[in-house]
């Protein structure tokens, strides 16, 4: 019930399509004192994550040239994925009026960088 509560009261805050939209709004949100509220951070930061697995795994499904944005290892919990993106906003204030889900992908990109082409060679190769 709370958390229904709190979605509400974060949709009727925001004239904006998407109340997460910024990194302001997404910032607020995930150090918000109210840990319902901290929850559709998470919920937020988690569907970004998932959208671009899902990417991934449509390029090596239909083909095309692969691509790294972040390599996460399997099995982070979530609370360690929204310290990352708090981090980041918090680190770069100058982008916060940037798209929230632009600014959560440079957040894992950081957090968790791609291996850089020589390290994705075979050992033999090298």
């Amino acid at each position: 019930m709370m958390f229904a509560a709190a979605l509400m009261l974060l949709q009727a805050a925001s004239a904006a399509p998407n109340p997460l939209g910024t990194g302001d709004a997404l910032l607020n949100t995930c150090t918000s004192p109210v840990r319902e509220v901290q929850g559709l951070c998470t919920a937020y930061i988690l569907g970004i994550g998932d959208g671009a697995d899902l990417q991934r795994a449509m390029t090596d499904v239909f083909g095309g040239k692969p691509f790294c944005v972040y390599q996460m290892g399997p099995g982070v919990p979530a609370a360690p994925m929204r310290e990352v993106v708090v981090k980041y906003l918090q680190d770069h204030p100058a982008s916060r009026s940037e798209p929230s889900n632009r600014l959560v992908l440079f957040a894992y990109a950081e957090a968790f960088p791609c291996p850089k082409v020589s390290d994705q060679q075979p050992k033999s190769q090298k």
